[in-house]
This record gives structure tokens, sequence and C-alpha cells, in this order.
């Protein structure tokens, strides 16, 4: 894998709204952290993935005060 193929994966899986982690070749092409996966647009780890997506859905399950 070149790090053009490993950066082409990433913007491929880009926008997801659940975490997903990236395949272990494209980690070690671009030398990231074992923990990083992918959402929302963002290389993220899963903690920091639950922590979003638990943010987002209580803003959009929010309710607006009249």
């Amino acid at each position: 894998m070149t790090t053009i193929s490993a950066w082409q994966y990433i913007t491929e899986h880009w926008y997801c709204k659940d975490w997903h982690p990236l395949p272990n070749d494209v980690k070690r092409v671009l030398g990231l952290d074992s923990r990083i996966g992918i959402t929302g647009g963002m290389l993220v780890t899963y903690t920091g993935a639950k922590g979003i997506i638990d943010f987002v859905d209580r803003m959009n399950n929010r309710k607006v005060n009249d």
C-alpha cells in the first residue's frame, strides 16, 4: 500500500456516522497510532468518537425553549 492509496481509503470512508477502525496497513503506512479510526470526517480514537457521537445525538434531540 502506498501513501496515496492509504489516504484514498481514508477519504472514501471519511463521512461515516459510526466509528470504524482503520485497517492496519493504512495505519502503518501513514504512521498513525494503533487506536485511530474514522468517524464524522475525523481521525479519532473509539473513546473520542463515542463522545462526539453522544454530543451530536444530544444536540439533535434537544428541545428548543420557546
